[in-house]
């Protein structure tokens, strides 16, 4: 309630950290790390090509919590990208898709409370591998229908159908 009502409304803006400096997109390298510290944690580290980080007001950012553990090590934890000990890289300047802005975020002993752990601890690569699955599979399904004519996809054809009727109307 604390986060989804004013993300909901629009009020906040989020952005996923998941892509590290030495390790790019290969999670089970990365280095930023969460350690417990009484009954919270401590947050050191950096994540590089973030969309949304220069604008962004909370993050969830995947960290290493257990470097023994491998992939069972990995938390994901809510942040507050206004805090004390969080800096901001600057936006960088893409050639494509601008859509969205893209940063740097960088962690210097950010203090976090118990709750701003999502989920399990150890369970953060887990979430990320099963996120990914299941854009795969839709991806897949919506490839899979390219190749039929436009007009036999339902949910295409009753809009390009509108989309006729209002041109016909409007002119």
């Amino acid at each position: 309630e604390k986060y989804l009502r004013p993300l909901v409304e629009g009020d906040i803006r989020l952005c996923f950290a998941m892509t590290g400096r030495a390790a790019g997109a290969d999670a089970p390298g990365m280095q930023t790390s969460a350690i417990r510290d009484g009954d919270g944690w401590v947050l050191n580290g950096g994540k590089i090509w973030i969309h949304n980080a220069p604008v962004a007001d909370l993050g969830f950012v995947l960290a290493r919590t257990d470097k023994a553990a491998g992939n069972r090590g990995m938390s994901i934890f809510i942040v507050d990208l206004h805090a004390k000990g969080v800096e901001r890289g600057p936006k960088e300047h893409k050639m494509g898709q601008r859509a969205s802005q893209v940063g740097a975020l960088n962690f210097a002993d950010v203090r976090l409370g118990p709750d701003a752990l999502l989920g399990e601890a150890g369970r953060g690569f887990a979430v990320v591998a099963s996120e990914v699955k299941n854009l795969a599979t839709q991806a897949k399904q919506a490839t899979d229908k390219i190749g039929q004519e436009i007009g036999n996809l339902n949910g295409i054809s009753g809009d390009v159908v509108g989309a006729l009727n209002s041109i016909k109307q409007a002119i």
